[in-house]
């Protein structure tokens, strides 16, 4: 479930440049796309844990934005990555 917030925040983040579309509303759709795809249960723990569109995104979108604005910017000029870098990338699932 910890990959959810990143799935949630990488597609209002493309909605965002795709659509040229504020951020908040981006996030709100993105919210009710992933999310909605889950029962009940797991959707109320997902509000719990990131916070839901009516919040102000969540209390991790700070810190999630932070780690994925660093990990991409190590690899702006590159076209290839290392592995390390690539684990970066991905939230841990613990």
């Amino acid at each position: 479930m910890d990959i959810i917030p990143y799935e949630i925040y990488a597609k209002a983040k493309l909605a965002e440049s795709d659509n040229k579309s504020a951020f908040k509303d981006a996030y709100a759709e993105a919210f009710r796309a992933v999310v909605g795809n889950y029962d009940d249960i797991t959707a109320a723990k997902l509000n719990d844990t990131i916070g839901s569109p009516r919040e102000p995104y969540g209390p991790r979108l700070e810190e999630m934005q932070a780690d994925l604005n660093d990990a991409v910017a190590r690899q702006k000029n590159d076209n290839t990555i290392k592995l390390n870098d690539a684990l970066d990338l991905v939230p841990a699932n613990n």
